[in-house]
């Protein structure tokens, strides 16, 4: 398909005129013209959705890979960081630049071999809509975990949540604005672009909707495990495997991020309140 024409276009997805078909509309996936083509037979009639964004399967194996790999080096980390004594803001900045500059840096690659700008990858895209459908996607994102917490207590299945911890080490001001920043601004945004962006879309390529929105969720909620919980990670995985499903659909409905990001950084935020009021700082 001949892109000319395209540096022209606006980056969000969508239909537009044909550039070469006079009184149609050609999808703009926000990367290039697709071969999805309709000539509507009412005028201001609205023209079919067209199939999902893909990416290859291999690009998600590979994203997956740069956070589990990052997160497994972090444990380490923080052991070392223990016995020598690191100050807390040092050990989570440290963690921080682990964990999440993978993830972007394939991104950045991914982006690159498909000779695309890196938001229409991912369907990094807001519309003013989200910020009534983010906060449906949080309301979503809880109920979800609620449910699974339910079944959790009711089979007997050993949970601990993220926020059953007490800390021995001070929170001083400079760790808990480190913390803040990381867990509510950093997290959701670079979280919600390796799981429902790069893991989701490649999924889509080898399996049906509904399927590749389970996986992903399972891959998230796996992805929280912590070796100092132990058998309790089981009930821990369940409950964010199902907040990971409910922000899948949510991208997958809307085919854009923000929604997914505003519920994660909502879902986070109020949970950072909550850890910071158990660990006294207020």
């Amino acid at each position: 398909m001949d892109d000319r024409g395209c540096n022209r276009m606006e980056p969000v997805p969508g239909w537009y005129p044909d550039p070469h078909v006079r009184d149609a509309l050609r999808y703009w996936d926000g990367r290039r013209w697709t071969t999805d083509v309709v000539v509507p037979q009412v005028r201001g009639a609205r023209p079919p959705r067209p199939p999902h964004p893909t990416l290859p399967f291999a690009a998600g194996l590979a994203a997956v890979a740069c956070v589990a790999v990052p997160l497994v080096a972090m444990r380490v980390l923080e052991r070392i960081a223990l016995r020598q004594h690191w100050p807390l803001v040092v050990l989570l900045v440290a963690a921080d630049l682990l964990v999440y500059v993978p993830i972007l840096v394939w991104w950045h690659h991914i982006s690159r071999r498909s000779k695309a700008d890196m938001r229409p990858t991912v369907g990094l895209y807001a519309r003013p809509v989200d910020l009534v459908v983010g906060p449906m996607t949080w309301l979503a994102g809880l109920l979800a975990a609620i449910q699974a917490l339910v079944v959790v207590r009711a089979l007997g299945v050993p949970y601990t949540g993220n926020l059953d911890v007490r800390s021995a080490t001070t929170v001083d001001r400079a760790a808990v604005i480190v913390l803040v920043v990381s867990l509510v601004v950093v997290a959701p945004l670079v979280e919600e672009i390796a799981f429902r962006g790069v893991v989701l879309r490649a999924l889509l390529s080898r399996m049906g909707p509904a399927w590749a929105v389970v996986v992903q969720g399972v891959i998230f909620g796996a992805m929280h495990v912590n070796p100092v919980f132990g058998g309790a990670n089981v009930g821990l995985v369940i409950v964010l495997s199902a907040v990971g499903i409910a922000f899948g659909a949510s991208a997958y409905l809307t085919r854009r991020l923000a929604p997914s990001i505003i519920g994660h950084f909502l879902y986070n935020g109020i949970a950072v309140a909550v850890l910071l009021h158990r660990l006294d700082y207020y």
